[in-house]
């Protein structure tokens, strides 16, 4: 039986591969097999063809059926199957070829499928014996795929795909990298970057694309360039990228036109870590095409009711994209959830200082400007009529008419501040908690009023009476952030170099109708040649620097 197993051509064997997963027969006796396993072979076959051969299968460790046909003493094995109690035949190969056109052609894909592409994981062996060191590691899955753009080589399957939205790292004592993500067959340099759990991932890319899209990066090539022995390996180190390496393969993908790679919707998180590196490589000429639909579902994301994002992140993304919409949303979202440090420092909900969040400083001034100002109305709400009703006099007043009333309510509002630890009252200046924590606080305080017994609610001359802080707190935090001259023209400059731009959006944002009134003389071209896209941005005399994310820009007053 081994020989007739043997006999069977690897045409015929490809041809039934690809076959539903059948039951092993029994082999020993060919005749003793199953009605309904040959009632099934004979079915797939044609009734009107008639051969003669033996069909002999089994199920290897894949599940895949392999079928040899032919046999050695020319037998048929018949089929009793068939109401009319005729027997039927299994078609021979030859049968199967002539009514199964191309059947022979199948092969396995993963038999044949070259290890080798573009935009794969390559063996570096000893390339890299000084650029990567034994302690770099590669962000890979359990099985040794590397989860970033590209394809796997140095793995069992090749695969090319998406870009993952979690990463498996190797991480076990004594396992090191020993292979880098390639983006292309002629890349020539390394760009090493180190995420936040101390995780080293290594790109291979082409110099010269990237130097193409990106001015930043050109400069730091050919400094390294300069100072690069005949045999040495050109290495970028982009440590202050963000610590993420998702935003850079994305970036890496679009320079080596891989645009299969590109997320349709990335969430919060992934336009964040795209957002870092175009604004340190000063390239968000690259993301025309997907800003679009990148806004579109960003909007997706914040309006989810179930979703929870990062506001700290969504600002700085929206500040790179020119998104002046989510901008001017996010910022008064920011700035009442800012604290201060022991130190005075004006930090986020991390405890991270905002002036190390890489926005230039004038937002940073409008965002401890913002939250100083809601916290004074907010703190105010108390302060003022709490003043007002221990001075005595006129001022008191215009919370009652009744000397009694206005009593009444002093002694109430001292015993509920009192009883939070709010009394004496703080000085705004001397307040380091966030606007939303001050507000928690103040809403909770409850300010009786002087009530006439026996009397109806329409017949109650105290039933206007109070101090109304809470009416006073909800006006000040819905109240809408005028954006600065120098800041509105940064953002319109940055959504037109990104694809983020749009007339209509910028008019329904307060503080933007002057600054949307550009003339067309004055964009120029901030592109260092033709050969990168164009880059444009808004000149106006009255700012002096308008150069993108210039950090030295202070907030108008």
């Amino acid at each position: 039986m081994s020989e007739t197993r043997s006999e069977g051509s690897a045409d015929d064997a490809a041809s039934v591969s690809s076959s539903p997963r059948a039951p092993s027969l029994n082999v020993a006796n060919p005749t003793t097999m199953p009605n309904d396993m040959l009632t099934q072979i004979n079915d797939l076959l044609p009734a009107d063809e008639a051969g003669r051969c033996s069909a002999v299968m089994a199920i290897s460790d894949t599940g895949v059926g392999e079928v040899s046909l032919g046999s050695p003493d020319d037998q048929p094995v018949m089929s009793p199957s068939g109401s009319d109690g005729k027997s039927k035949f299994v078609e021979t190969s030859e049968a199967v070829k002539k009514t199964h056109p191309g059947t022979e052609h199948r092969v396995d894909e993963r038999a044949t499928r070259s290890p080798i592409k573009t935009g794969s994981i390559t063996d570096v062996g000893g390339v890299l014996d000084s650029p990567v060191s034994p302690d770099d590691k590669c962000a890979t899955s359990p099985s040794g795929i590397v989860k970033k753009s590209g394809s796997v080589e140095n793995s069992e399957s090749t695969t090319e795909g998406t870009q993952p939205e979690t990463n498996h790292r190797v991480d076990q004592p004594g396992q090191h990298a020993s292979s880098v993500v390639s983006y292309h067959e002629d890349a020539d340099m390394f760009i090493r970057i180190s995420e936040l759990e101390g995780v080293k991932v290594v790109y291979k890319a082409c110099s010269a694309l990237v130097a193409a899209a990106s001015p930043t990066l050109k400069s730091l090539i050919d400094s390294k360039k300069h100072s690069l022995p005949a045999d040495g390996e050109l290495v970028l180190d982009v440590a202050d990228f963000g610590n993420d390496s998702y935003g850079l393969g994305i970036v890496l993908s679009i320079i080596h036109y891989k645009f299969h790679e590109i997320p349709t919707r990335p969430d919060v998180d992934q336009l964040y870590g795209i957002a870092r590196v175009v604004e340190r490589c000063d390239c968000a000429h690259l993301l025309v095409p997907y800003m679009e639909k990148w806004v579109a579902g960003l909007n997706w994301h914040i309006v989810m009711k179930d979703e929870q994002n990062d506001d700290e992140k969504t600002l700085y993304l929206a500040w790179a994209f020119g998104e002046a919409r989510y901008f001017a949303r996010m910022l008064p979202k920011v700035a009442h959830r800012a604290t201060l440090s022991d130190t005075g420092v004006l930090v986020d909900t991390h405890g991270r200082p905002w002036h190390d969040q890489g926005l230039p400083l004038a937002v940073v001034e409008l965002i401890a400007k913002t939250r100083y100002d809601c916290l004074a109305k907010v703190m105010n709400s108390i302060d003022k009529p709490l003043r007002a009703l221990m001075g005595g006099g006129q001022a008191a007043m215009k919370f009652c008419r009744s000397r009694d009333a206005d009593q009444q309510q002093l002694g109430s509002l001292m015993s509920a501040l009192a009883a939070a630890g709010l009394f004496p009252f703080p000085a705004v200046e001397k307040c380091h908690i966030s606007v939303v924590e001050a507000v928690k606080d103040l809403e909770e305080i409850k300010v009786g009023r002087f009530k006439m017994p026996h009397t109806l609610p329409h017949l109650d001359s105290h039933i206007g009476c109070g101090i109304r802080h809470k009416e006073v707190i909800k006006s000040a935090m819905n109240e809408d952030i005028p954006l600065t001259h120098w800041i509105s023209q940064q953002l319109i400059a940055r959504a037109r170099k990104s694809g983020a731009f749009s007339e209509e959006v910028f008019k329904e944002i307060k503080g933007m109708q002057e600054a949307i009134v550009i003339p067309d003389s004055t964009i120029k071209d901030l592109g260092a040649g033709d050969r990168r896209s164009k880059q444009v941005m808004a000149v106006d005399d009255s700012v002096p620097d308008l150069k993108l994310g210039s950090p030295e820009s202070e907030v108008d007053k």
